[in-house]
This record gives structure tokens, C-alpha cells and sequence, in this order.
């Protein structure tokens, strides 16, 4: 599970929800490259993943109507993750309906841009939209991870990495409804991938307590999500303690 925040989500409790999420990805403001238009809760939201080992993503809300504008973006973003932890894609919101549906404005060549800027810089680029808008203009963009907003029962049309399911989630730890998206077609997020990191764990190749969780939230891998999974093996067994 994975929710994606802002500061209209208000104060987070982290450490509630910490432990039923496995990813969030948290917005770190819109539009151009100004303090102004920073989130009033990124910095918060990015400590606190990062004190509770939870991997994150960041994604910045675009208002570009052309390429200067996309270019400051982009480096508000980068400006914004800058000795930061990020585990997951930067990724680029491009959905203002005025922008995308505008014959004279071509988000291709934004989507375009953003990843292979952020690329640059050593992170992974990823580009949000509606399915709709995927369809019509992003079908052919070239990036890390597609995550696709598709409010309904049936998944998105378009490929996608990431599908956002709903705005109306409800979490332990959140105050307000959230956003909410499950993730496909990335071994980094499936079940396989996370039984052989608790076979790794029992066999200590990521060593023990805060040296354990250190390692794991370094290779971009929920602490929680694993140490539940042992617990349920040591209620089973009761053969391996609780971290």
C-alpha cells in the first residue's frame, strides 16, 4: 500500500501509520523554483519517514505552460531532495486540466525533460497523471515509473508501475481522507521480493537492531512491512524474537 500526502493532509503520525504502509510519496510543492512554493509539511513528512524507515518518493505538482517553467520545476524538486534519503522515483504531476487539454501545450516534451534532468542527477524519474491523460498525450513517455490515477474498480487503461485507486482512504495516523495506490510490475514492491528479504534477515545478512534497520531503510525496504512479517513467524513458531 503506498499513500502520497501534502500538506492538506495535515500532521502525520508517522509511527501509526509507518506500520500498516509500505510506501508514501510526499509532495514537496508546486510549481516554480521558490521557497514560496514549498510544502509547509515536506520537511516534516520526509523526517519522519526517514526516522521511521519508511522508503519515499517525492513528487512536485506542475503548473509549466512551457520549458522554462518545467525547468524550474524540476530543479525545485531537485532543491528539495537534496540531502535527502529518497528511495523511491522523483516524480513529475503533471493534471491541471487547462494545461492538458490545451492543443498548443505538449506535456510529452515536459515529461520528457523532467526524467532525463532527474536521471542526470542520479535519481529515478517517474510521471503522475490521470489515465485519461496518458492515453490522449503521455502513452509513449519513456520513464521509471508510470502512476496513473484510475478512481474505479477496474484498473487503468494505460501501462502503469503504480495505480492511485482512490482519494478517499482511510489510515491510522492520518487525520484527514488520503489518497491511496497499490503498485504492479515492480519486483521492488511484491510479496516474492519481500520473502526473500525476511530469509536474508533471519539469516543476518542485515545484522541486527539499529544496525538491521539502518541497512534495510538504506536499500529502500519497509522496516515494518518486514518486521511484521517476522513476528508472524515467530508467533507461528515462536522460533526467532521480536526486533
Amino acid at each position: 500500500m503506498i499513500i502520497d500526502v501534502s500538506h492538506h493532509n495535515g500532521v502525520i503520525d508517522w509511527k501509526k501509520c509507518g506500520k500498516i504502509i509500505d510506501y508514501a510519496i510526499l509532495r514537496c510543492g508546486y510549481g516554480s523554483n521558490d521557497k514560496r512554493n514549498d510544502d509547509k509539511q515536506f520537511n516534516y513528512n520526509a523526517t519522519q519517514c526517514e526516522k521511521y524507515g519508511i522508503p519515499y518518493g517525492v513528487y512536485i505538482y506542475s503548473y509549466a505552460r512551457n520549458m522554462r517553467n518545467c525547468v524550474s520545476e524540476t530543479n525545485h524538486i531537485l532543491r528539495c531532495v537534496k540531502n535527502r534519503n529518497v528511495v523511491m522515483p522523483l516524480y513529475y504531476d503533471i493534471e491541471e486540466a487547462d494545461i492538458c487539454n490545451s492543443d498548443h501545450i505538449n506535456i510529452k516534451n515536459f515529461a520528457d525533460s523532467f526524467v532525463s534532468e532527474v536521471r542526470f542527477r542520479g535519481y529515478k524519474g517517474g510521471i503522475y497523471s490521470s489515465d485519461s491523460i496518458f492515453n490522449k498525450k503521455l502513452y509513449n513517455v519513456l520513464c521509471d515509473s508510470r502512476w496513473v490515477a484510475r478512481y474505479n474498480t477496474a484498473p487503468p487503461k494505460t501501462p502503469y508501475h503504480i495505480w492511485q485507486y482512490t482519494s478517499k482512504g482511510d489510515i491510522d495516523g492520518v487525520s484527514t481522507l488520503v489518497d491511496m495506490s497499490v503498485a504492479y510490475n515492480h519486483d521492488y514492491y511484491s510479496d516474492d521480493y519481500y520473502n526473500d528479504i525476511v530469509s536474508d534477515v533471519l539469516s543476518g545478512k542485515y545484522g541486527n537492531g539499529a544496525e538491521r534497520k539502518k541497512k534495510l531503510y538504506e536499500s529502500g525496504i519497509n522496516y515494518w512491512k518486514v518486521q511484521n512479517m517476522i513476528n508472524v513467524l515467530y508467533n507461528m513458531w515462536g522460533t526467532y524474537g521480536v526486533w
